[in-house]
């Protein structure tokens, strides 16, 4: 994409940094999320990824619990391309959650967390969901309840994983927290032949619309396709 020329001599900054993004990236390589993170962790594995007032996780600690997460839901029988249904609020292990499914070979299914049961089943059944990863509870709304309710719905949704947000629920099933620490030296070899194979022109996600005007669609993107906007937006905003 063209680089746009600084509007002001202030701006100059602004143009070698943009200049900098795009020399970083001789020739584009597709990759999938997962490797692409997987390269920055390779150069910053010591500098903190996520950050929030209770704790701090760096880039290698990201790729270390994404890994143990994905070797967890392989060990559960998560198979490359199946669809892992992602119903998360603004939490570290959304991050980590997204990323290893990317690193399974699988497709994640992100779900906006304020759908209640009837749109909630409605997407997971639509989108052909195996597996669901989400919130025991969300500033006090029920999602056990909610799932509980609709479970009859979903006849090709084999397993729920919760993340534990209420400390006082008591949450059915599995925590992500179990998941990770159920991998086997099984699912790990398996994890590691699916990563050497993984393409990044392969399906990364299916995104519902809003349903305004019908219900709501699922539109399908790649790992490429994400990685591209994401590296456009880095050159128009000069991210260093």
């Amino acid at each position: 994409m063209p680089i746009p020329s600084p509007e002001a001599p202030g701006d100059a900054s602004i143009a070698a940094r943009r200049a900098a993004i795009v020399a970083s990236v001789p020739f584009w390589q597709p990759l999938t999320i997962a490797q692409a993170f997987d390269a920055a962790a390779a150069r910053y594995p010591a500098r903190p990824f996520i950050i929030t007032d209770a704790q701090s996780w760096t880039y290698a600690e990201v790729v270390e619990w994404s890994r143990q997460l994905a070797a967890g839901l392989i060990a559960h029988g998560l198979r490359p391309g199946e669809h892992v249904a992602l119903v998360m609020a603004n939490y570290p292990a959304f991050v980590a959650a997204k990323l290893a499914i990317a690193r399974a070979g699988a497709v994640c299914v992100p779900i906006n967390f304020l759908l209640r049961s009837r749109e909630l089943a409605y997407i997971l059944d639509q989108s052909d969901s195996v597996m669901l990863i989400t919130m025991d509870g969300f500033r006090g709304h029920d999602y056990v309840a909610d799932l509980a309710g609709i479970a009859g719905d979903l006849p090709k949704l084999r397993q729920t994983f919760f993340y534990r947000v209420e400390a006082a629920s008591a949450a059915p099933g599995l925590t992500l927290d179990d998941v990770c620490a159920n991998g086997t030296p099984d699912s790990r070899t398996q994890l590691a032949a699916i990563e050497a194979a993984a393409d990044g022109l392969s399906l990364s996600d299916i995104i519902y619309t809003s349903g305004t005007t019908g219900r709501p669609k699922g539109v399908m993107l790649t790992h490429d396709m994400i990685l591209r906007s994401a590296f456009s937006s880095a050159v128009v905003c000069a991210f260093e």
